[in-house]
């Protein structure tokens, strides 16, 4: 279903959904980087998905309660024939699949979109929808990660892990790990493996060896992966976390015994020094 043209009161164009009712300008559907007002979110590709005001459940991919009002003025996206419905910002991460050998199931990048609606709903969210790194449990919140919609679960990039450096089939040369890069002063910056936009403040990948000529969405450059020269340091793991504590908790236990023989060594000594005293005297 595509947009359909019309003319605002003020001669600006405008866009109606008319499945339900909705008339949106221009300039709103800018700001909510869609062309359109629907879309087929790649987890689900059998329906299409429409911006509604759908205020009641929760987002399919974060699961989150469905804001009604503010942030991306108040749409998120819904299946016309299912219940699912994705804030928009949620619908950006799906598009494109991250496959790794330590995760059974696709990941997906929730990364600075996302997390400037995390931020400005913080207070009024669900905030035990799982906010923990499943591999070192820390929180993961004002930093981008990977999610696993099957498992509702979630990692920090360094925690899946990626690569800091990587050989792909898509260029040349090793591509870099790059917190966020800026190749030229221009608006809108590109992936240039896939062609579609990306967010200059989320990770990509760049190529050192072209000063950041070519600069590539993460999954875009894993795709086609062919080597791994280095790899983020993961975070302590909670079962390495537990197996460290339990052996400080073992050896503070083994200092407690041995305080504790030390202080009956001492007074066995202090009680055998009095006898040795009273029978001299």
């Amino acid at each position: 279903m595509e947009a359909q043209h019309q003319k605002s009161q003020r001669g600006k164009p405008s866009y109606s959904i008319s499945a339900i009712g909705i008339s949106l300008s221009s300039a709103i559907l800018g700001n909510l980087h869609m062309k359109y007002n629907a879309m087929k979110v790649p987890i689900h590709p059998q329906h299409i998905s429409v911006l509604s005001r759908r205020r009641y459940g929760v987002c399919y991919a974060c699961g989150l309660k469905l804001i009604s009002s503010g942030y991306h003025y108040g749409y998120n996206y819904g299946c016309e024939e299912c219940p699912l419905s994705f804030h928009i910002a949620c619908a950006n991460s799906l598009r494109r699949p991250l496959k790794r050998k330590s995760h059974q199931h696709d990941l997906y990048y929730f990364g600075t979109d996302f997390l400037r609606f995390f931020a400005m709903y913080r207070n009024f969210i669900d905030l035990d929808a799982g906010l923990c790194c499943s591999h070192c449990g820390q929180i993961w919140s004002s930093q981008p990660f990977y999610r696993c919609l099957e498992c509702g679960i979630n990692f920090h990039l360094e925690c899946v892990p990626l690569p800091q450096i990587v050989k792909s089939k898509s260029h040349i040369h090793p591509f870099t790990l790059k917190n966020s890069f800026i190749e030229d002063e221009t608006e809108e910056h590109y992936c240039d493996i896939c062609e579609e936009k990306r967010y200059l403040s989320d990770q990509m990948y760049f190529c050192k060896k072209c000063h950041g000529l070519f600069v590539t969405h993460l999954e875009c450059a894993l795709v086609n992966e062919e080597e791994i020269l280095s790899n983020l340091v993961p975070r302590e793991s909670k079962r390495e976390r537990r197996e460290r504590e339990m052996k400080m908790r073992m050896r503070e236990r083994e200092r407690e015994r041995e305080r504790e023989r030390e202080r009956q060594r001492r007074e066995w000594e202090m009680r055998m020094g009095r006898r040795m005293r009273e029978r001299q005297h």
